[in-house]
């Protein structure tokens, strides 16, 4: 028998017996706990690999790889068989591939006891029986972190549930699972969490075991089965570590907090005070919280300083996901300056930040890739880039920096030698570019390199000591001076000292610098009215989240942790009665504002730099800030409409950023045609006849130019000549009146002009003896057919660029932060549009919904005289635009993407509108008398 034979042989042998482990483990309870316990002793492998273990090696106590115990400073001893294990390995195709690899126990090591001791002791639970209290705490941040604190206050004081309730709630929103796998799945992650942490087991375990569904599944079905298990758990696990670790638990025990804040219409069992008899802050009376479902993704619950870890990926959706793995997410750009202040040496500092700019800012990824396939390769992302800022974080010298790639290649999980002087990349490594390597690549001549980029780049020089970027300064020693250059050009000179240069170069900079364009921000209003009738709010009844919920719908709704109760409650209210004008504007069910309960709203809680407010498409929630944002609510609820019908329509996205997709409703596209581009006007109709008239003649007089110079006709030619091109003319002229009545010949071309390209080439035979060539003539005949349709004016249908939408380019030049087509996508044109729709529609002033809805108009201070520039629409353009919305509107509602308001509300708008007619009545009257008073 051939070796490959032999081989094949003995992995068909362990993949039968890795079977039977499984088989017995789902025999009954007991055999399940065994496996689990077994488990426990080799964390970290799979399912199918922990099989494999258990049936070569069932007495092991702590396995490891070559490297794994070289990396412990222990080798393996000569001619000790290993246990074989499936490792992954790249087959150069873009697919994952597997061989068999080895791991060893510790007992086949030179470990001596103490070090055994040591490594088994790291690998039990750092935290047992005797710290009850401060796990429980971990794991209900952790629940909270997962949105499932409301079942706590039914728990007492019981973790084991609770991590059992951590896992069925993750394997549920997985969706792969049935009911009876989940609950099983979610038993096998408390096993395993109660074994690690030294807790009670619970007798009742593993009962859906039994059942006939877990029976009849297949072995692989099995050990799929065991693997999500193993993945909750041991991510669930990594989270409570990190709690612990980084002391990022609650300052109470669960049962101390008044779960009614977080839960609403909830009631906590037996409500304890905090230690030394005062009330928690958060459970006083009145405390206004965050209400509805959990929104998550808010910036107060992210990563914070430790960077994204493969953990947190678990808790978010695909297109979370390719939001936010990003290597400034993993890996938070250092603080070089003061790196090395603290001791780092320079051309170590500028060696970090260079192979920091090498790697990938984010994951790249094929339409074709499975979601399987995508989430692998962000788990890999996140593993290169935490693992490459370890190992440059460990550096502290130039034999460190050219020792780098040799040691980092030695690892072999991202790369591995080909030969001495090539390297290849692993299916871990696939992100790995040449642009890294060659960062990583630095040798002893190398240095010199870094230095000379460190100087031009000026790394490690302070703010005060920096030149604006493009500024140099040179010493000119046969002049004893100092003097300033701007690229190579000198901008200034007879400067005595260098810090003087450096001030001068500052001033330049802040100058030119004054005249780039700036970011438009709308003024905050500095009055917020509302002039409309009540809707019953006051200060004797103050809106709450209860109210949005329930007449509105949202999801779910949260606060910044700096508001204060008064910021909260004035939020509220002014929310409340705006998003009920909103539905008036639309004629809509108020209990539809949130597009089929999918809409949530935040008050200052996800800040995104200096924005007033923004619409998160990821998490479908509008975030409004203290008081800036007030004035938007119009405008951001108009991103939403645009995303979330998107999404129903099955687009995935917003509505505008797939135009002109068929399943966009026809009123929509109208919509958008309407908002860039008009009719022409008769005026502008002669005015562009004309210019195309003189524009089709000058293209025929170069074409026949072309076809005989007149330089090289006699003056009698040259006179026939002229006379041809004026007949051609004239005829394009009286053809234009009837030119769909023209005669045409048998290839649908029409006769006349076929018969006077006949003519001008007998003409060109007599002039320069050659004919027209056939691709000469059929340009002829298509440039004196363009010329007769000028003539014909056939631009009486066509249509121009909006003053929107031409004044929405104009402002991307004007303002720097958006001049990359910000003001005039169709996106944030919609969005505009949109609040002057409902700022129209609204017979009273409502600031805090659309307040801001006029503010787009700014002065262009570039020309002589300042011009102003609105970008909204504005006369007719809006008139149509706003008749566009309605027949939208119109259209959402019949096709039941929106509800209409019922006769009720109808009846309830009547008697508002009304009133407030009667209070604008009131508030002449009261004008006209203080007038005549004074």
């Amino acid at each position: 028998m051939s070796r490959w034979q032999d081989k094949e042989e003995r992995t068909v042998q362990l993949f039968a017996q890795a079977e039977e482990v499984i088989r017995q483990a789902f025999a009954d309870g007991n055999g399940l706990r065994e496996f689990l316990d077994f488990r426990n002793r080799v964390s970290g492998y799979s399912a199918h690999n922990t099989a494999m273990i258990k049936a070569q090696a069932p007495a092991v106590q702590m396995v490891g790889s070559f490297r794994y115990w070289k990396s412990q400073g222990l080798y393996v001893h000569l001619g000790e068989r290993g246990a074989a294990i499936l490792m992954p390995a790249g087959n150069g195709n873009g697919h994952t591939a597997f061989q068999l690899g080895y791991v060893f126990d510790i007992t086949q090591t030179n470990a001596g006891e103490n070090k055994k001791k040591e490594l088994l002791s790291a690998k039990a639970a750092p935290y047992g029986s005797r710290d009850e209290d401060r796990l429980l705490m971990a794991a209900y941040a952790v629940a909270e972190e997962q949105g499932i604190t409301g079942n706590l206050p039914k728990m007492k004081n019981d973790v084991s549930e609770l991590f059992r309730l951590l896992a069925q709630s993750r394997l549920e929103q997985d969706g792969s699972w049935t009911e009876t796998q989940v609950l099983l799945q979610a038993q096998i992650v408390q096993y395993m969490m109660c074994r690690r942490y030294e807790l009670k087991i619970p007798d009742a375990l593993f009962e859906g075991i039994a059942q006939q569904e877990v029976a009849a599944l297949k072995i692989a079905e099995k050990r799929k089965l065991l693997q999500g298990a193993f993945r909750v758990g041991d991510s669930l696990n990594g989270q409570i570590q990190t709690c612990l670790e980084e002391n990022r638990i609650q300052d109470k025990l669960p049962w101390e907090k008044s779960f009614s804040q977080s839960v609403p219409g909830m009631q906590a069992e037996n409500p304890v005070p905090a230690a030394g008899g005062q009330q928690d802050p958060g459970a006083r009376k009145g405390r206004i919280e965050d209400f509805g479902n959990k929104i998550g993704g808010a910036r107060k619950d992210l990563w914070r300083a430790r960077g994204l870890m493969t953990e947190d990926l678990l808790e978010m959706n695909d297109a979370e996901r390719s939001e936010y793995v990003t290597k400034d997410n993993i890996w938070k750009k250092p603080d070089y300056l003061a790196l090395i202040k603290s001791g780092t040496p320079k051309r170590v500092a500028y060696f970090i930040k260079q192979v920091r700019n090498a790697l990938p800012a984010k994951v790249t990824s094929s339409v074709l890739d499975e979601p399987e396939q995508l989430h692998k390769r962000q788990e890999d992302y996140i593993s290169l880039i935490r693992d490459v800022r370890e190992q440059l974080e460990s550096l502290n010298s130039d034999r460190d920096i050219c020792s780098f790639f040799d040691n980092f290649v030695r690892t072999g999980k991202y790369l591995e030698r080909v030969s001495a002087y090539q390297v290849r990349t692993t299916e871990a490594g696939r992100m790995i570019t040449n642009r890294l390597i060659r960062a990583m690549q630095v040798n002893a001549a190398g240095l010199n390199r870094l230095d000379y980029q460190m100087e031009k780049e000026q790394f490690g020089v302070s703010a005060e000591e920096r030149l604006p970027k493009g500024f140099s300064v040179r010493y000119l020693e046969q002049r004893q001076e100092y003097v300033l250059l701007k690229g190579r050009k000198i901008v200034a000179e007879g400067m005595k000292d260098k810090q003087e240069a450096v001030e001068t170069a500052k001033k330049m900079g802040k100058s030119e610098a004054a005249q780039r364009k700036k970011r438009f921000i709308p003024e905050q209003l500095a009055h917020i009215v509302r002039t409309g009738p009540s809707n019953g709010i006051h200060a004797d009844r103050p809106a709450n989240g209860d109210m949005y919920l329930r007449d509105f719908g949202f999801y779910g709704g949260e606060f910044g942790n700096w508001m204060n109760d008064q910021d909260r409650r004035a939020s509220l209210d002014m929310g409340y009665d705006a998003l009920y004008d909103l539905a008036y504007a639309l004629k809509i069910s108020p209990a539809d504002i949130a597009l089929g309960g999918r809409l949530s709203i935040a008050f200052g809680a996800r800040g995104r730099g200096n924005a007033l407010a923004h619409y998160e498409p990821l998490r479908e929630v509008i975030n409004l800030t203290k008081m800036h944002g007030a004035g938007s609510l119009a405008h951001e609820w108009g991103h939403a409409l645009d995303d979330i019908m998107g999404k129903r329509l099955g687009m995935g996205k917003y509505m505008t950023e797939c135009y002109p997709d068929k399943r966009i409703p026809e009123t929509m596209q109208k919509l958008l045609d309407t908002m860039k581009y008009r009719p022409v006007t008769e005026g502008e109709r002669r005015k562009l006849n004309e210019q195309g008239i003189n524009r089709a003649q000058g293209f025929f007089d170069r074409t026949m130019q072309l076809l005989i110079p007149e330089e090289r006709l006699s003056d009698d030619m040259a006179e026939r000549w002229q006379q041809l091109k004026e007949e051609v003319k004239n005829r394009a002229e009286t053809g234009s009146r009837n030119i769909e009545g023209e005669e045409r010949n048998e290839r649908g071309r029409i006769s006349w002009i076929e018969d006077k390209i006949e003519e001008i080439s007998a003409f060109r035979k007599i002039a320069v003896g050659h004919v027209i060539a056939k691709d000469s003539r059929q340009n002829l005949y298509y440039t004196i057919y363009q010329l007769e349709c000028e003539f014909s004016g056939i631009r009486k249908d066509m249509k121009v660029k909006t003053d929107y939408y031409n004044n929405s380019i104009r402002a991307d030049k004007l303002y720097g932060k958006e001049d990359k087509g910000y003001w005039h996508s169709d996106t944030e044109m919609f969005a505009r549009a949109f609040a002057c729709y409902v700022h129209d529609r609204i017979p009273w002033r409502s600031d805090y919904l659309c307040g801001h809805s006029e503010s787009a108009v700014m002065y262009d201070c570039t020309k002589q005289e300042a011009e102003l520039i609105a970008a909204i629409p504005q006369g007719e353009e809006r008139k149509r635009l706003n008749e566009c919305f309605d027949a939208l509107f119109l259209e959402l509602k019949e096709r039941e993407l929106l509800k209409a308001a019922d006769k009720k509300e109808t009846e309830r708008e009547q008697e508002r509108e009304a009133a407030a007619d009667m209070e604008g009545e009131a508030q002449v009257f009261l004008r006209q008398k203080r007038a005549r008073s004074r």
